[in-house]
């Protein structure tokens, strides 16, 4: 009988927690200014030459007044955002509609878009992933040298698209490095080759270049380390 008791006991221990994490996860969408929104996180996979990458963030007014929509303000200006109704009455919904243009961004790229209402202090942060995929693969990420070092070391940067892509450096701070840059004769493999200056200083350096085919281009980084 006591054994029985104990099985019940934990029975309805786990019910209420059950319920409890379902009322918290339900509730979490909900803000205090009554927008209960379909979803706040969107991951988008885009294509390779894609420019922009759209969300869409549907809310409702569960509440029993009229949210005006005060301000949308995206973490760049790469970001905009618009509200399909700037205000929303009770029962009514709307959409937050995020363009993040892609420019030469490459990989994972998360951007937020912070609303504010005009019935509560509180903030609501919409975030809007793209997963931009690469023009090209760069090896290795990192290159070091210690102090008394001065060989030369490369960076091999190959197209992802069987077609032939092209190098621009960014300019090197100066008494750093030489660069030069060897393309294959296809195109489609390019070789930057750094070799320390003499007497250099101990200093992280990040070699910053676009890699481009046609009219689309990405931003890429080595870093570099002076020891």
């Amino acid at each position: 009988m006591l054994r029985d008791n104990r099985v019940k006991y934990a029975m309805k221990v786990q019910l209420f927690l059950r319920l409890l994490l379902a009322f918290f996860f339900s509730a979490v969408l909900v803000r205090a200014d009554n927008l209960k929104w379909d979803r706040q996180e969107i991951l988008e996979q885009a294509s390779l030459g894609q420019e922009k990458v759209t969300g869409i963030f549907g809310f409702t007014n569960v509440g029993t007044s009229p949210v005006r929509i005060e301000s949308l303000e995206s973490t760049c200006e790469c970001t905009t955002a618009t509200a399909t109704k700037s205000v929303v009455g009770p029962g009514e919904s709307a959409q937050v509609i995020a363009v993040f243009s892609l420019g030469t961004s490459v990989g994972r790229q998360t951007k937020s878009i912070v609303v504010r209402t005009d019935t509560t202090t509180e903030r609501v942060v919409l975030w809007l992933t793209a997963d931009i995929p690469a023009l090209a693969s760069v090896t290795p990420a990192k290159l070091e040298w210690r102090a008394s070092q001065q060989e030369e070391r490369a960076i091999l940067v190959t197209s992802n698209v069987d077609e032939p892509i092209q190098i621009f450096l960014g300019k090197l701070p100066a008494q750093t490095f030489t660069s030069k840059v060897e393309s294959s004769a296809d195109g489609k493999s390019h070789t930057i080759r750094l070799k320390p200056e003499k007497d250099h200083r101990a200093r992280r350096i990040i070699l910053l270049f676009e890699v481009r085919r046609g009219k689309m281009a990405q931003s890429y980084s080595v870093t570099a380390l002076l020891n």
